[in-house]
């Protein structure tokens, strides 16, 4: 009599193909950046039309426009993920956003402060003028606090959260640190020392993401950063547009290597130096506390090298 090969049951064969193939990281990672930047794109088309036929102010609808294209990224983000990997979005809890947004935002913040304080020392930076517009600051705020929070859910939410899942905390921070640093290759006046102090401003809000397990931290640090040098009247990234929208109406003349030149304080030694002391200090104590997380093969052997519990 011939006996027919035994099955096993559905639920105990590995996924399909299919399955794997969706979820492998990589994919998550460019599903995650392309529904999110449809979502945004749609947005836009969609409020620029509306917003047209309203006759408001053309700053004011802007910023009304680019807050809700945040919404729809982060919104896109949150069901997106929620069903995709079928898991609480615990990154973008509601009730940590007060303290780690303020803590975030003033940290960053006070970093900028500390290289002007120095600059102002050194009679490199001359302060103006008082510009007491309180619209235009919440113009300068709004634009670029949804410039960063797109800039972060992107880059850390998506790419870097999604690659230190796999291959582990230190290669993430590398590769997602990398990334944004040659995302702005197309800034004007910038040079590679610019697109490595950015990289290194990565590194650190990834230190951040990992350390706190949300975005709020890396979201407000690079809000706070960002405005802090707008506020200063310094240029922003190479973009000069944005020192017009400053508190404080300056100039900048000394050394290339201490003020940054053309690209902005970001550029200078200086801010090199600080970004340094603080990305090792905060590495060491995420290290500390047991945050960074292994590559995919270490904690498979790991796992295989750990003795049998009763």
């Amino acid at each position: 009599m011939q006996v027919g090969r035994l099955e096993a049951p559905d639920s105990a064969r590995g996924p399909g193909v299919a399955r794997r193939a969706l979820e492998f990281p990589l994919t998550r990672i460019l599903v995650g950046a392309v529904v999110c930047m449809c979502a945004a794109q749609t947005a836009n088309v969609l409020l620029r039309w509306l917003l047209g036929l309203t006759g408001l102010d053309v700053d004011v609808a802007k910023m009304i426009r680019v807050s809700l294209n945040l919404a729809a990224i982060i919104t896109a983000y949150y069901w997106l993920f929620r069903f995709y990997e079928r898991r609480k979005i615990t990154e973008l809890a509601l009730p940590h956003l007060p303290r780690e947004g303020a803590i975030g935002f003033a940290a960053a913040a006070l970093v900028i402060a500390l290289v002007v304080l120095v600059l102002l020392a050194l009679g490199d930076y001359r302060p103006l003028a008082v510009n007491g517009s309180l619209f235009l600051q919440l113009y300068s705020l709004v634009i670029i606090a949804t410039m960063a929070a797109t800039e972060e859910v992107l880059m850390r939410g998506i790419l870097y959260r999604i690659t230190e899942a796999s291959l582990g905390t230190n290669i993430a921070l590398a590769v997602s640190g990398l990334a944004f640093g040659l995302g702005h290759l197309g800034n004007e006046n910038v040079t590679w020392v610019s697109v490595i102090l950015i990289a290194l401003g990565g590194v650190l809000t990834g230190i951040a993401f990992t350390s706190s397990g949300r975005l709020w931290y890396p979201i407000s640090m690079h809000v706070g950063w960002n405005y802090a040098q707008a506020f200063f009247g310094t240029t922003l990234s190479g973009m000069e547009e944005y020192a017009s929208y400053g508190f404080v109406r300056s100039e900048m003349r000394g050394p290339e290597l201490l003020t940054g030149g053309a690209f902005g304080p970001e550029n200078s030694v200086i801010t090199m130096s600080l970004l340094l002391i603080l990305g090792i200090w905060t590495y060491s104590r995420m290290r500390k506390n047991g945050r960074v997380v292994p590559p995919f093969w270490r904690s498979r052997n790991r796992d295989h090298a750990a003795p049998a519990t009763r």
